[in-house]
């Protein structure tokens, strides 16, 4: 109370109100249109404000209609473009017919030297005469500088694309041998449903590990060795027994896949044509990415990748040209 007057906080602004003067009613009926009048002026501020921002004093414009058969053709517009639009995106690339791709992968300028071997057990059988034993990591064909043991596959194909040549389901049995505690096939390339019979030549013993294959084979014995699935890089084979033999296995659903010979050619045949298709090509001595010159062009192979799309019933050459000192 403050002289005689009642003090109302419960709004925006005090209202006094002599208590004596004004019933309840009175009062609450005051205290509307007190709000009333400070709600309008409000109103009328913010109605300014927006008036000055929109047209800077000017007067806004008449109010839009829609004109309601131009609307209409808008909406059958937009309708007909999302089902192209989602048409299109279903229908997947197919190929239009298989093709070949061959080539050959030379050595440009020297080769390092390669590294001698540490015949540390059984010397009189792995290193007969005491001759000096050379790791053969890198093989290069002094006729021809082809580079030997260059692995070249498809990547990333999908089954339907796989011409029947070169489905899964290849159960042809594969031979690897050792003899002088060497493993005569330096790179194993095979499908995920063919078996390798791995032989031993040697009159010691010697053991295979790959993966999880481990398996110690005697003299004159055999062992098989039976992919469980597919690889995109290539297994290190080694033997426990003889520390320096060293091999790479890589076991694929399809055939599409090459291991170039000792003049380093190499052929893939009935790739899928018409389509986008990604190659890897790996060596072990090489990592990251390959810089060659390929058909006469300089070009990098980004970690070994490199992607074609082949003409139906054509054949591609492709022959690449690698520096000696890439080979580490």
């Amino acid at each position: 109370m403050k002289g005689g007057w009642q003090i109302v906080t419960a709004f925006p602004h005090n209202v006094q109100v002599p208590p004596s003067q004004f019933s309840r009613r009175q009062h609450a009926k005051r205290v509307c249109e007190i709000m009333t009048v400070d709600c309008l002026a409000k109103i009328s501020l913010l109605t300014l404000l927006v008036s000055g921002i929109a047209g800077c004093g000017q007067a806004l414009p008449p109010e839009l209609k829609a004109d309601p058969s131009t609307v209409a053709a808008i909406r059958t517009k937009l309708a007909e473009g999302v089902t192209a639009s989602d048409d299109s995106s279903s229908e997947s690339a197919q190929p239009t017919g298989f093709a070949t791709l061959r080539g050959k992968i030379t050595l440009v300028g020297d080769a390092p030297a390669p590294a001698q071997l540490q015949i540390t057990k059984d010397q009189d059988v792995c290193a007969p005469g005491g001759k000096t034993v050379y790791s053969n990591s890198l093989v290069v064909d002094a006729a021809t500088k082809g580079i030997k043991n260059f692995l070249i596959y498809a990547d990333k194909v999908p089954e339907d694309w796989v011409h029947d040549s070169a489905k899964p389901g290849n159960t042809d049995e594969v031979i690897f041998d050792q003899k002088e505690c060497i493993f005569l096939t330096h790179v194993v390339a095979i499908q995920t449903t063919q078996k390798l019979k791995v032989l031993n030549s040697d009159p010691v013993g010697h053991n295979l590990m790959v993966g999880s294959f481990n398996q110690t084979i005697p003299s004159g014995g055999n062992a098989i060795y039976q992919p469980n699935k597919e690889q995109r890089n290539p297994l290190k084979a080694s033997c426990a027994v003889h520390p320096w033999m060293e091999a790479w296995f890589i076991n694929r659903d399809n055939a599409y896949f090459a291991v170039t010979a000792e003049d380093g050619s190499f052929e893939i045949a009935n790739l899928p044509a018409g389509v986008p298709v990604e190659f890897r090509a790996w060596h072990e001595k090489l990592a990251g990415n390959i810089s060659l010159e390929l058909n006469g062009q300089q070009t990098t192979w980004s970690k070994g990748k490199f992607t074609l799309t082949l003409e139906p019933d054509g054949t591609v050459e492709l022959n690449a040209g690698i520096d000696g000192s890439q080979f580490q």
